[in-house]
């Protein structure tokens, strides 16, 4: 899984090469994860699904959307490197 961002040490932005749609990232820290949506003009967190166990708090979500909406064209390009995303 390539880190396309690395804040503070902690906090990751990355991708799973062949993700499923939307384009999406997820951010991840040594406790929390959650799966931000980029495919449009704002970053959304979007909803885990069945199989997918993530935990997140409010601020931890919070920050997630900050960061991936500040580097959101970046982050657009650098998904489309990996799997192909529209």
């Amino acid at each position: 899984m390539p880190i396309l961002i690395r804040f503070a040490g902690k906090i990751r932005i990355i991708v799973y090469p062949g993700d499923h749609p939307p384009t999406h990232v997820h951010v991840k820290d040594n406790q929390y994860e959650v799966k931000v949506d980029i495919s449009g003009d704002t970053a959304q967190a979007m909803r885990p699904s069945k199989k997918e166990r993530f935990k997140t708090t409010p601020k931890f979500t919070a920050k997630a959307l900050q960061l991936c909406q500040a580097n959101l064209e970046f982050l657009k390009e650098e998904v489309k490197i990996y799997y192909g995303a529209e």
